[in-house]
């Protein structure tokens, strides 16, 4: 399979990129940093995101690649309407660039906020109240045009929506970075609300389950990746602590959180289409970060 990608050197985007790779696919990759690129994936095709639209076009039309993966989301954690709208439009733009190349499929990249202030598991057909966030709101935009465009040019489509994603190149200023960093000098970290409980998922997984959507066949739709239950902060920071202190991992129930409480995804129409579900658990995943000497 021959697949455009957008986003491919970021935090999720890396895994992904080489999953498809080892998969044997073909990637096309666009970015701003061709050299570095190359040398980390020589069997990746560049191309140069700062590169004229009709240069792109041209190269897009002598490749032909049947799927378009679109990951890239700039600037963040910069949230803001300017920002989010500089990512819609870019969006739009590498969209336009996939169509007349002749794609058949197309996938996409969302975020379990699209899901609004919610409260238990989060289904795939939830709608949302209201959403006030520019970032949400303009993942929920770009995921509408793209299921407008599938639909006039009946092609194939799929939306990730990852939970909350950790690992190894997670943003230093996230909760797990942070909670290790403190635990390595002997602090526990005091998250600022204790009592939040939400999914959080290994980047691996996410990286698994967006190559699957990418390569396998089934049904379009928007698809959870997520762990399918939630963990409160305290109970993340007490964790990352205790490994990291070479104490006992507070291992079962979660006794921050009780029945119906955070909220987390439903992840059975993804198991059911496409056979994925997480294999690392959060306690492995946290046991990993600290055995790494990297978080």
């Amino acid at each position: 399979m021959k697949i455009l990608v957008t986003g491919g050197t970021g935090f999720l985007g890396r895994p992904v990129v080489g999953l498809l790779l080892e998969q044997g696919h073909e990637v096309l990759l666009v970015t701003r940093h061709p050299e570095s690129v190359a040398a980390r994936w020589p069997r990746a095709f560049i191309l140069a995101a700062d590169d004229s639209m009709s240069n792109k076009a041209r190269t897009l039309s002598r490749c032909g690649p049947d799927t378009f993966l679109h990951m890239a989301w700039e600037g963040l954690p910069d949230y803001s309407p300017e920002q989010s709208c500089r990512n819609l439009e870019m969006g739009a733009h590498y969209l336009s660039l996939a169509l007349d190349s002749g794609v058949r499929r197309i996938v996409g990249v969302g975020t379990c906020l699209e899901y609004g202030a919610c409260h238990g598991p989060q289904l795939e057909t939830n709608a949302p109240a209201e959403i006030a966030e520019s970032f949400p709101q303009a993942k929920i935009a770009l995921h509408s045009f793209i299921r407008s465009v599938v639909h006039e040019h009946d092609l194939e489509y799929r939306w990730a929506r990852p939970f909350f994603v950790y690992g190894p190149g997670q943003r230093e200023t996230s909760l797990i970075p942070s909670a290790l960093r403190a635990a390595r000098v002997g602090k526990r970290m005091a998250p600022r609300d204790k009592s939040a409980a939400v999914d959080f998922v290994h980047v691996t997984d996410v990286a698994r389950g967006i190559c699957t959507l990418t390569t396998d066949s089934g049904p379009s739709g928007a698809f959870n990746l997520g762990s399918g239950s939630p963990r409160s902060t305290q109970w993340i920071a007490d964790t990352v602590f205790s490994e990291a202190s070479g104490l006992n991992c507070v291992e079962g129930h979660d006794r921050n959180v009780s029945d119906g409480d955070g909220w987390w995804a439903d992840i059975s129409y993804t198991e059911s289409s496409y056979g994925w579900r997480p294999t690392i658990s959060i306690q492995d995943g946290i046991r990993q970060l600290v055995a790494s000497g990297i978080s």
